[in-house]
């Protein structure tokens, strides 16, 4: 369960506490932790009190334990990641995901950004109330998987939940990888090396219609990415996509609620079928 801490300057929970003494070392155990606090921050705290609160920061995966010392969690720490991005996009913007336009227009700083927004609107539902069909016509076909579980699940269960179709204009390695996965895993239907494309990356989720407007810099950072690998795909290869993903490139993402204009392009994708 992820639980956002509260930092500020008065009446800190010992959770919040015990996060601000891991934040700023390395594996501590129990009573470590327990005399950080006692002496650097003037805690009247008992070991049996710490001891409980990291046992269940452990069980909410907010701590790991390795051997017998704890540390903060990778996956506490994209949770995090997370919610700053949203906090900082909420700022910029008068976006409200509550709030379903007929048309909305969104920037992200990159594809990490636009990565969490997908994920964010997936699970609150925002594009559909219920996942039927979605129709892809992308440059590259889009790596539905990671290494992040939550992030992951919430994917995952869109695809199954769903009928999917898809054109590709490229038919590299990675996209044949990527596309027998897709197949396997989700039954999608995949057609690469289809030439034609609208002029930007689509998304028809039922009736809604997600254009995603990538840079010239971003496209050809990941045309080089699946373009380059020519005979084996590595494990690392989402750790590259990673590092693509937090590339300074505008995006610019078009969302429109339209049953005419979705069925004018799921009728030009299912051409193809």
């Amino acid at each position: 369960m992820f639980e956002l801490p509260l930092l500020g300057k008065n009446e800190k929970s010992l959770k919040s506490l015990i996060l601000e003494v891991l934040m700023n070392s390395k594996t501590l155990n129990v009573m470590k932790i327990k005399n950080i606090l006692s002496k650097n921050f003037n805690q009247k705290v008992t070991y049996q009190a710490v001891y409980k609160a990291v046992k269940e920061m452990k069980r909410d995966g907010i701590l790991t334990k390795i051997a017998s010392e704890y540390i903060i969690s990778e996956d506490y720490i994209d949770n995090l990641e997370k919610y700053v991005s949203l906090l900082r996009k909420s700022k910029k913007s008068g976006f409200n995901i509550f709030e379903k336009k007929e048309t909305e227009k969104i920037q992200f700083e990159n594809l990490f950004e636009f990565y969490e927004f997908l994920i964010n609107a997936l699970s609150l539902k925002y594009f559909t109330d219920e996942y039927k069909e979605n129709y892809f016509w992308t440059t590259h076909i889009w790596p539905l998987s990671g290494s992040v579980k939550p992030k992951k699940d919430v994917l995952h269960r869109w695809m199954k939940e769903s009928k999917t179709y898809a054109i590709v204009s490229k038919n590299s390695l990675v996209d044949k990888i990527f596309g027998f996965y897709s197949k396997k895993r989700f039954d999608m239907k995949i057609k690469l090396g289809i030439k034609s494309n609208p002029g930007f990356e689509l998304v028809v989720i039922n009736d809604t219609v997600v254009q995603v407007f990538l840079p010239k810099v971003l496209l050809d950072k990941l045309d080089s990415f699946y373009s380059n690998i020519k005979k084996t795909v590595s494990f690392d290869v989402f750790e590259q996509i990673t590092d693509i993903s937090f590339i300074e490139a505008p995006i610019s993402v078009v969302i429109i609620r339209s049953k005419t204009i979705a069925d004018q392009y799921k009728k030009e994708i299912k051409r193809y079928f």
